[in-house]
């Protein structure tokens, strides 16, 4: 097993607190809260009735818990029999309301989590910032 990053064979740091290795964000990204949502703009409690008309076919309201993926450009080469996993930190959960939605990633495939923001404000991630843990599963076929 190896770790690619713009094409060239990296080190990942190994994790403290999971058996693996952490990831970071590569550039900085930011995940919108629902809260964010043009629907909700200029919203007025007296036109409520007149928006939930056309509530299903808005545009707006069908893009907003679309989960946002996170750039890390580090691709794991496994064996036949591995898969990576991703754990997200605890702090993403906790602080930010970050819920995760894609952590299984196979062999040469870019390891880029992807988030739903179910917090109040936007969170914008900062390149370096440790996302999680990456976990390398090995199946017995």
């Amino acid at each position: 097993m190896t770790f690619i990053q713009d094409g060239l064979e990296v080190t990942l740091e190994p994790s403290v607190t999971l058996p693996g290795y952490t990831i970071g964000v590569k550039e900085e990204t930011k995940i919108p809260s629902p809260l964010s949502n043009p629907f909700f703009k200029g919203l007025n409690i007296l036109q409520l009735p007149k928006m939930m008309k056309g509530l299903r076919q808005n545009a707006d309201l069908q893009t907003m818990l679309l989960p946002v993926a996170v750039p890390t450009d580090v691709t794991a080469e496994l064996a036949a029999n591995q898969v990576a996993v991703f754990v997200p930190s605890q702090q993403l959960a906790d602080e930010h309301r970050l819920h995760v939605s894609t952590q299984y990633f196979g062999s040469g495939v870019e390891i880029k989590p992807t988030f739903i923001n179910l917090g109040l404000k936007d969170v914008k991630l900062a390149s370096g910032t440790v996302l999680g843990t990456v976990l390398i599963q090995t199946v017995e076929v």
